[in-house]
Order: C-alpha cells, then structure tokens, then sequence
C-alpha cells in the first residue's frame, strides 16, 4: 500500500527556501529605484526612465539586462517601455523586470509588473443601468460631498439624529454614496453633539450596491454566547 506523506510546518519552511533560491537564480535584484514619468521630470530628474540614489545623487540608469528587478518607490504610471502598455496607474513599492520583449536574434527589452502590481482604483465602477433608491436623503440639507457632513452640532438646536441616512447629491463623484450617522454627546461639553458618518456604500456603482448590501444587511449567524446572553436579560 502506497503511503502518502503530508506537508507539515518544516516542509513548508523547506518549500520557501527552495523557491527564494531558485527566483534568486532567475532575477537580478537591483534595489529601490524611482520611475520618472513626463509629468515627474523637473530639475533632479531631468529625463523620464528609471533613476537610482547612487550615494546621495539621483542617477539615470542607462543599461539594463534580462532579469534585473528593480522595486519602484513612487507611485507612477505605465508608458511603452511596460510590457502592459502605457497608462496604467502603478502604486509605490511595486516591483519591475526587465524582460525581452523581442526575439533573440532582435531583442526589445521592457519592463514587466510584477504579479498583483497594478492599483486598479482609477478604473471607472460599473454604473447601474437604472439607480437603487433603497434609502432617501434624510437630512435637512442635501449634502454634495463627505467632506460637508457636519461633525458636531449644538444640542439645542440639533437636525442630526442618530442613525440618519445622508446620501450625497449633486453631479460629482460622490453622488450617490450613503453615509449613516452616529450622534454621541460631547464627553467634555454635553451641549454638543459628536457626529461620525459612516459610509455604507453607494446606489449609482455594482460595487457601491454590494458594498450597501453588506453594510446593512446581517450576514454573521448569531453565537451560542448571544442567544443565552439574550434570554439571561
């Protein structure tokens, strides 16, 4: 009868191990580097391309090789040196190679993303063909953007109640999110209120209706704990 071996904590630590050695054997690590884009050159990189601090003095590097991985401090975006083409938004501390793009009788080298590289949060959400309308505005102002949302009023003359439902109007980018609200009195000044909004989501985007449908409907089962806790009141 065959036995069959399972992986245990130390076969994993040994499976690393050979990984690290053999990618150590395929890339030539570089260090940190800068990508200068167009819009980034100015009077210290003077040329877009990849720049390295070479004893405290930026220096465009000019030569590269098949396998040299360079991890890219800065935020910065693709052009056609990336094997992926130009305009995709990159976020700093992503890893690049130098790839052959070409064949071996005519090389083109580039640079290749490294996997899971690319920020993909400047993509457009997918807009609903016909908005959800679950909540309505509550609030007496119709507010055009997070950052107006009132963070503290006075107790007297409150119109933000606990619990409250904003959803953002107007064109912007914003239109459409849902803010919820959490109205506690002022530790310090009990004729104040602290106000923090939450957002749950938004009715315009796919993305923003999941993320509505996640916030405010209960998706945990309750505990053992909770239901005795429950009856014990």
């Amino acid at each position: 009868m065959a036995i069959i071996s399972y992986l245990n904590i130390d076969g994993v630590r040994k499976i690393a191990s050979e990984v690290k050695k053999r990618v150590s054997q395929m890339y030539n690590i570089k260090g940190s580097v800068r990508y200068i884009n167009e819009d980034a050159v100015d009077t210290t990189f003077t040329s877009t391309g990849v720049w390295k601090n070479v004893a405290g003095t930026w220096t465009k590097i000019s030569s590269f090789k098949v396998g040299d991985v360079f991890n890219v401090e800065n935020a910065f975006e693709t052009d056609t040196d990336f094997v992926e083409g130009a305009g995709n938004k990159v976020a700093g501390g992503t890893n690049i190679v130098v790839v052959n793009d070409g064949t071996d009788v005519a090389p083109v080298l580039k640079f290749d993303l490294l996997a899971n590289a690319m920020s993909l949060d400047a993509y457009q959400l997918k807009v609903l063909q016909n908005p959800v309308t679950v909540f309505s505005n509550q609030t007496p102002t119709v507010y055009t953007a997070a950052a107006d949302l009132p963070s503290t009023e006075a107790v007297a003359s409150a119109t933000i109640t606990d619990l409250m439902v904003a959803v953002i109007g107007g064109t912007s980018s914003e239109a459409g999110d849902v803010y919820r609200a959490s109205v506690t009195v002022n530790a310090s000044d009990e004729t104040q209120n602290d106000i923090t909004w939450v957002k749950l989501g938004d009715q315009l985007t796919v993305e923003g209706m999941l993320s509505l449908l996640a916030s405010t409907a209960p998706n945990t089962p309750i505990t053992d704990a909770e239901i005795e806790a429950a009856f014990a009141d």
